[in-house]
């Protein structure tokens, strides 16, 4: 796929996305707090995005081949019906987004770089460059543990796809597709899925998002 029709594609999720956001009404403030900041980023973003040159229609974006991408494609299968065209956008991106796992190794966590990636679609090394905000999905293999981990910037999740154990702090509970959840700077958390893969949208804000995520 050629760069240029890649980012339009990456437009096209950034809109689905503001118009999701902007019918959130959610009974935690902080969360609508940060919903608003979000929405109001994003449409900067789509303002601008005729920044990209036609020259970018030279250039290729590589079919990612990461070993999450299957986990993905069974994910979108369960999505709720109201997000129809969302899944149909990431379905679209799905193979040439840049799915990477950030993390060094660690002997207690087998094949973690094949059961958790990350894709950034908008930030400071993304296709779409931000120096305010982050935007990109996450994808954690089913019966996998992402674990104790943090990271200067705010973080907030919104879940498209997957039943998965959440833990903020001291405090887990089950989480489902469709909920929001919000992560304050360097707060630690975790997520462990069940039977089911987790694909969700994440947004990172705040006065750092260039700082990458940590173990604990």
């Amino acid at each position: 796929m050629n760069r240029y029709d890649f980012v339009k594609l990456i437009i096209d999720f950034i809109s689905v996305v503001h118009d999701k956001y902007s019918s959130a009404k959610q009974p935690d403030g902080d969360i609508n707090v940060e919903i608003n900041h979000i929405l109001s980023e994003l449409e900067k973003i789509i303002s601008e995005y005729n920044s990209v040159m036609d020259s970018e229609k030279f250039t290729t974006v590589q079919r990612n081949d990461h070993p999450v991408i299957p986990y993905g494609r069974s994910a979108l299968e369960q999505v709720n019906k109201e997000d129809d065209r969302l899944s149909i956008v990431i379905n679209s991106i799905i193979e040439y987004a840049p799915w990477r796992y950030s993390y060094k190794p660690r002997t207690d966590l087998i094949d973690a770089d094949k059961k958790i990636a990350f894709a950034e679609l908008v930030g400071p090394d993304a296709i779409l460059k931000s120096e305010s905000i982050g935007l990109g999905l996450t994808l954690i293999a089913p019966g996998t543990r992402y674990p104790e981990h943090y990271h200067p910037a705010i973080e907030l999740y919104n879940i498209v796809s997957g039943k998965t154990k959440w833990t903020i702090g001291n405090n887990t509970r089950v989480r489902n597709r469709g909920e929001y959840i919000l992560h304050k700077s360097n707060e630690v958390h975790a997520m462990e899925t069940t039977l089911e893969p987790l694909l969700a949208i994440y947004t990172w804000s705040g006065t750092d998002i260039r700082t990458t995520s940590a173990y604990v």
